[in-house]
């Protein structure tokens, strides 16, 4: 239940490895785990009925801008959490365009982030629901600075750093 369709097989496939399996004997963490793995997966609950009938329960991230990545890689997309996912939605779907520096894609072992994430996610969402009709890209620069730039032409507005929003 609530499977997005581009991973439906994937997880027909997943659930199907426990085929012959008494319902009280699957592993609910093992298959919750791999579930989860999916990119476009938010969470994953599987419970039972008296019966031992299953019912896998599943939320999908929500996608709150698009992040511009090289021609050739795979669609990325940016969930409302802050966290950058493989997955696709509808063209129609106006969503805002995250330009990010190379070096912020990587990996970093650092334990603080070079970006808010979370707060860009929630100007995201913003954009998405108040400016549906207008194509605009946000910018992240290097040192932080968060830009808006309108794809259709017009002003580029400079937020600054996400550290004043709260003034």
């Amino acid at each position: 239940e609530g499977a997005p369709l581009s991973e439906r097989e994937a997880i027909r496939s997943l659930v199907q490895l426990n085929r012959g399996i008494p319902g009280s004997r699957v592993n609910r963490s093992i298959l919750e785990s791999r579930i989860l793995d999916l990119d476009p997966i938010d969470s994953v609950q599987y419970s039972q009925n008296l019966f031992g009938r299953g019912l896998l329960k599943i939320t999908p991230k929500v996608a709150v801008a698009r992040v511009r990545v090289s021609e050739n890689g795979a669609p990325t997309l940016f969930s409302a959490e802050g966290t950058p996912y493989r997955g696709s939605v509808d063209r129609d779907v106006n969503l805002p365009e995250l330009v990010l520096p190379a070096d912020f894609k990587s990996p970093t072992l650092s334990p603080l982030s070079r970006w808010e994430n979370g707060r860009i996610a929630d100007l995201c969402q913003e954009l998405s629901q108040n400016l549906s009709e207008k194509p605009v890209a946000v910018e992240v620069t290097e040192p932080g600075v968060i830009q808006l730039i309108p794809l259709d032409g017009g002003a580029r507005v400079v937020l600054g750093s996400s550290d004043g929003w709260e003034k």
